[in-house]
């Protein structure tokens, strides 16, 4: 799969604008600084591994005034891609919140991902990239 130029360059300067630092290190007085710590490459390779990979499988996205939420179909395989999905992105993008919800009797999986307006910011600017937008 293929991001086109155009979704690449708005990800990139949306991203650019966001960001106030080089890492998620938490500052004192501001918080957790929003960065990614992924060089630009990588943050390209980690875009198109997602869009083939965990997020073709999302049934719906619910978008929330924090963050969005993902569906997807309950699954022991769907459950430790989600896990390792979460662990992957806590290492680069330590100032976003996940969370997941099993819903009863063996229904969907819920991943929100998200925790304030700008982490949300993030995360459409993501989302547009990979053309889910």
């Amino acid at each position: 799969m293929r991001i086109s130029p155009k979704s690449l360059l708005a990800f990139v300067l949306g991203l650019s604008a966001l960001l106030t630092g080089c890492d998620s290190s938490t500052n004192a007085s501001r918080g957790p600084i929003l960065a990614c710590t992924l060089s630009s490459s990588e943050q390209i390779a980690r875009m198109l591994e997602l869009k083939a990979g965990i997020f073709s499988q999302c049934l719906s996205r619910i978008e929330e005034a924090d963050g969005y939420v993902f569906v997807f179909k309950s699954s022991a395989n769907m459950t430790a891609r989600l896990i390792e999905l979460i662990q992957f992105e806590r290492q680069c993008c330590s100032a976003f919140t996940f969370t997941l919800k099993f819903l009863p009797e063996g229904g969907n999986i819920h991943l929100k991902i998200g925790n304030s307006p700008e982490i949300k910011a993030m995360v459409k600017a993501g989302l547009e990239a990979l053309e889910l937008e």
